[in-house]
């Protein structure tokens, strides 16, 4: 996949999230550039917004050079609106204790090298005598074959090895593994990773998983998160395999735009233990990103929310660019006791009365590209994190009223984005809030650099820092 920069000062609002999402999707399902959007696409732009530096970057001295170090080195320029995902708990694996981060190998050679005793592998583009050479990790519980998002092949890098079937095969040998991961590789059958029967967690995000696979893994007895976003083989018929998978409690539908409304529902019928589901995009109208062309009776509506709602465990739910969502379907969400993170980005029918009916102990809240006006904001008043990206009725005196709030204690993560220079009171605010890490102002055309100066204040303690694109950068 080739790198698309663009810079945020020379688009429209709508441009800006339009592009933001393309990359964010041609991410998540690999392969190709996304396709243009056609026009009822763009109604339903996603609420992730990514900044990329331009052809042209401009100095700003608002902020110490330390800053613009930092930035250079080790800031994360995405914005991202769905919940994040939480490392692997210790009581779902073995030994009942977590993972060590990954070791990364390149060849055989390198595997060679690795102590007997290595758990965690992280191996881009290994071949496949590498992949028979771990075999000799006897304790190895983990590993990651996945092909790189930003991967793109030219003259000077070779096409990664093939997912094909003695790959498989040597995978499936490494019968202790607890972990896999393989995120866009484009394997057929993965039917023999039926023969790990220790794997708890398992990621084919846009991979070769289709309903033949799922059906292998039925057997699995310890199988307890399953990541299938952007797969384009996985159809209805593939989805329903799930309702065979009772001890689920991580879901990763996002991107199947498809899908409908029944399989969704007979699977959350059958998973009553869930706790993280992912059902971003499963919309017909997000069908162009997705790249299958969806019927018009698909996707999540009041009957899935009504499922949705019935899980007691949920902690964290994304719908994001899941149109039908209304504020009559989030009343719906009160019954979810226990959720703390919720994306509801693009869905351009929320307003500030469905906020009111959600559980007030929200922790991770993304408001992207919906009619809120800012109202509800208070209702939250432990809220880590927070997406205002392309928020359009957004009103800045709410904002900054939530912001001199219970906020200034607990935010942790911001994301503010809009067109409008009114919003230039929010920044005053943002000082106040002793605890806050990572600040996304991207795309605010209408910063300067006085703006970004009175900023100043926030460098010593901010960890991430995006301001591409803004005014006076």
């Amino acid at each position: 996949m080739s790198e698309r920069h663009f810079h945020p000062t020379d688009a429209t609002g709508t441009e800006v999230a339009e592009r933001s999402l393309t990359l964010l999707l041609d991410e998540a399902i690999g392969g190709a550039n996304a396709p243009d959007c056609a026009d009822e696409v763009l109604a339903a732009l996603a609420s992730r917004s990514s900044g990329a530096p331009g052809p042209r970057e401009r100095r700003w001295p608002g902020l110490a050079a330390a800053v613009l170090v930092a930035a250079a080195l080790g800031v994360v320029f995405l914005l991202h609106s769905s919940p994040k995902a939480d490392p692997v708990p210790a009581t779902e694996l073995r030994q009942d204790r977590p993972l060590p981060d990954p070791v990364r190998v390149y060849s055989r050679a390198d595997v060679e090298r690795l102590p007997a005793d290595t758990q965690s592998v992280h191996g881009t583009f290994l071949p496949l005598e590498a992949v028979r050479a771990l075999g000799r990790l006897r304790k190895l519980r983990a590993l990651d074959l996945s092909v790189p998002s930003r991967y793109s092949i030219d003259a000077k890098s070779p096409p990664p090895p093939k997912l094909d079937a003695a790959m498989v095969a040597a995978i499936a040998e490494l019968r202790g593994l607890e972990v896999l991961r393989l995120d866009r590789q484009p394997g057929n059958d993965l039917r023999p990773l039926g023969r790990l029967t220790e794997l708890r967690v398992l990621s084919l995000a846009g991979g070769g998983a289709d309903a033949r696979t799922l059906q292998s893994l039925q057997v699995l007895p310890h199988l307890f998160e399953i990541d299938l976003r952007g797969c384009r083989s996985v159809d209805d018929s593939a989805v329903e395999a799930l309702t065979k998978f009772p001890e689920l409690r991580v879901l990763r539908l996002g991107m199947l735009s498809w899908l409908r409304p029944a399989s969704l529902c007979a699977v959350l019928r059958a998973t009553r233990k869930l706790e993280v589901l992912d059902l971003a995009s499963v919309d017909p109208r997000m069908s162009a990103f997705s790249r299958r062309k969806a019927p018009a009776d698909a996707g999540v509506d009041a009957r899935v929310v009504a499922e949705i709602a019935k899980l007691k465990r949920l902690r964290e739910l994304d719908v994001s660019n899941c149109k039908r969502i209304d504020d009559a379907m989030l009343a719906e969400l009160a019954h979810c006791t226990a959720l703390r993170r919720l994306a509801l980005g693009g869905c351009d029918a929320v307003t500030d009365r469905g906020l009111t009916a959600l559980p007030a102990e929200l922790t991770d809240l993304s408001l992207d590209l919906t009619a809120v006006t800012g109202s509800g904001l208070a209702r939250f008043p432990d809220l880590v994190s927070l997406g205002l990206v392309h928020t359009v009725q957004l009103d800045p005196e709410q904002v900054s009223r939530f912001l001199r709030g219970p906020a200034r204690r607990t935010l942790h993560e911001f994301r503010l984005c809009s067109q409008r220079p009114e919003f230039a009171r929010v920044l005053d605010d943002l000082p106040r809030c002793t605890e806050l890490r990572v600040l996304n102002l991207s795309s605010n055309a209408w910063m300067t650099n006085a703006h970004v100066g009175a900023l100043e204040s926030l460098a010593p303690r901010l960890q991430r820092l995006s301001l591409f694109g803004v005014g006076g950068v």
